[in-house]
């Protein structure tokens, strides 16, 4: 027989660690961690402290806590992350979806409230699928197309839309921003890099060491994504589309003037829970 351990002391061993390297709610992390290994839900430990679990279960647990204390994303560590009620599978090669890009959703949602019209979505550096796939979800008669230079990326948009039973509404390429995108579509999504790179050192370890470069850098001052997907918005959006992009913190300015200087009108710069501008919605002149 596998000797036992007590939940309660695994948990108390992994909050002291991750209380010691600054962790903000080292108990709640332990106990999401251990429920994963124990394939239960959190509440359950709460409601059953004196839980054993096997040898095998609590090397497991040692092992996921070691890689918390090197500060690698507790999303990495699970597997997957919530996102719109939603479970998104995630790994390292794409962003981790963050609640501040519901924001977008939101938005998306607000702009076209009718569940029963067709809707056409494309979303750029579709990542881990967060932003299209809640839309589709959302809206049942919308289809979309997901574009992203990075094929893991896209194979694990792939996986998300497969597991929330979207795969046949949902189509993702391999494709460096738009220039390839021969047709036209009623609602555009992106979160694209955005953090100058000079800043990218700056970050947190979990950000900077553990999430894709690639899609975090946005040149020297955070807009150069948004300098060459926005000249060809008016070519990709229908006319009464719109496009929706999440911004970094300061550049709602920037990206408003480089959307007028190619003919867009801002319809809107939504706001995130924590009152930043988060977003900004822009659509043709005769929108």
């Amino acid at each position: 027989m596998p000797k036992k351990n007590l939940a309660v002391t695994l948990i108390q061993m992994a909050e002291k660690k991750l209380s010691g390297i600054g962790i903000e709610k080292p108990r709640f992390e332990a106990r999401i961690l251990l429920a994963h290994v124990l394939g239960i839900k959190p509440l359950e430990l709460i409601s059953d402290p004196e839980r054993n679990c096997s040898f095998e279960q609590k090397q497991q647990f040692e092992s996921l806590v070691r890689r918390r204390v090197c500060r690698e994303p507790i999303s990495h560590l699970l597997g997957r992350r919530e996102f719109w009620s939603l479970n998104f599978r995630v790994t390292r090669d794409v962003l981790d979806p963050r609640p501040d890009s519901e924001t977008i959703v939101a938005e998306a949602l607000k702009r076209f409230p009718i569940e029963r019209d067709p809707l056409s979505v494309l979303d750029i550096g579709v990542g881990s699928g967060c932003l299209l796939l809640s839309v589709l979800h959302e809206r049942p008669l919308a289809n979309g197309l997901g574009i992203d230079v990075s094929q893991a990326a896209i194979d694990i948009a792939i996986t998300n839309a497969s597991q929330m039973g979207l795969a046949n509404r949902a189509e993702f390429k391999r494709m460096s921003w738009v220039r390839g995108i021969a047709t036209k579509f009623d609602l555009v999504l992106c979160n694209p890099p955005y953090i100058a790179s000079s800043e990218i050192e700056l970050l947190e370890t979990e950000v900077r060491k553990y999430e894709p470069r690639l899609a975090l850098d946005g040149g020297w001052d955070g807009l150069a994504a948004y300098r060459k997907i926005i000249p060809q918005l008016c070519r990709i959006l229908n006319r009464s589309g719109l496009a929706i992009f999440e911004l970094g913190l300061g550049q709602v300015g920037g990206v408003i003037s480089l959307a007028e200087e190619y003919g867009l009108k801002t319809l809107a710069q939504p706001k995130d829970l924590s009152g930043h501008t988060r977003c900004l919605v822009v659509g043709l002149q005769n929108n």
